[in-house]
């Protein structure tokens, strides 16, 4: 969506960074077009990111160590074997 808009965009040209008229891309609602498109774009990567299992995709503990939770979960079980 975004490569679209930038295509579209790409032949319009402007001498004057004052103008605001129609059709410019200084007036307000170019400028607002611009700026949701492109933060639309970052916003999806950063839910990607939220939302997928990452560090279960990748093995990794909390912090990104490789056995971090894994040896903290082993030694919390021995504990509670002990225990018993």
């Amino acid at each position: 969506m975004l490569f679209i808009y930038h295509m579209v965009i790409l032949h319009n040209t402007e001498t004057s960074l004052t103008a605001t008229g129609p059709g410019t891309l200084t007036s307000k609602g170019a400028k607002a077009a611009f700026y949701l498109l492109q933060s639309t774009i970052e916003l999806c990567v950063v839910a990607f990111l939220l939302l997928s299992p990452m560090r279960r995709l990748y093995g990794v503990g909390r912090w990104g160590d490789p056995s971090g939770d894994r040896l903290l979960n082993e030694q919390l079980k021995k504990e509670e074997r002990n225990s018993l």
